[in-house]
């Protein structure tokens, strides 16, 4: 039987139009073929006639801002940005165990893979929704949380900047 967590999926960034303007029509295609998935949004209010909109959609709920948003109490983290270098509620979501699903844009396709979760062309709200509901229902992702932290930890990302300015800068390590 499904956990709650498993009939929930969480957004996570300011409540905007890059990031969530795709949001409303997902949000509207997954309530057409799930009525039950509630979609939470994690995130400052920065235009607030895009969190009005949100708000009265029937399976959207606007959680606010929250430093440390709990991801495993999700079944998915969705990414509905136009554009992203690589957000790090990814990692952070992945790190717990919990797949993702997103358009395929900037740096995203660098961290999710097939046994990760989903990546969708685009701005294909419809493809995105049953994405996600495809992924609320699988039970068997094979997300290695470990390497997850080790391959995208803030030391190693500072660690590869080092290396990068020292190769620039003409001196060794």
């Amino acid at each position: 039987e499904r956990s709650a967590g498993n009939m929930r999926i969480m957004v996570v960034g300011s409540v905007c139009r890059w990031k969530y303007g795709h949001l409303v029509p997902v949000a509207k295609r997954i309530y057409e073929l799930c009525p039950d998935v509630i979609i939470h949004v994690y995130g400052n209010i920065v235009e607030r006639e895009l969190a009005d909109e949100l708000s009265m959609l029937p399976n959207v709920v606007l959680k606010g801002f929250c430093s440390k948003p709990p991801f495993w109490n999700y079944g998915v983290l969705m990414c509905t940005s136009s554009s992203e270098n690589l957000p790090i509620s990814i990692c952070e979501a992945l790190a717990c165990g919990i797949p993702v699903v997103s358009f395929n844009v900037g740096g995203i396709s660098e961290v999710v893979n097939e046994e990760r979760g989903y990546l969708v062309r685009p701005f294909d709200s419809d493809e995105l929704a049953v994405k996600a509901i495809k992924a609320l229902g699988c039970d068997n992702w094979n997300i290695n949380s470990e390497e997850v932290r080790r391959e995208f930890s803030w030391e190693r990302a500072s660690g590869r900047y080092l290396d990068l300015f020292a190769k620039l800068t003409g001196e060794t390590k």
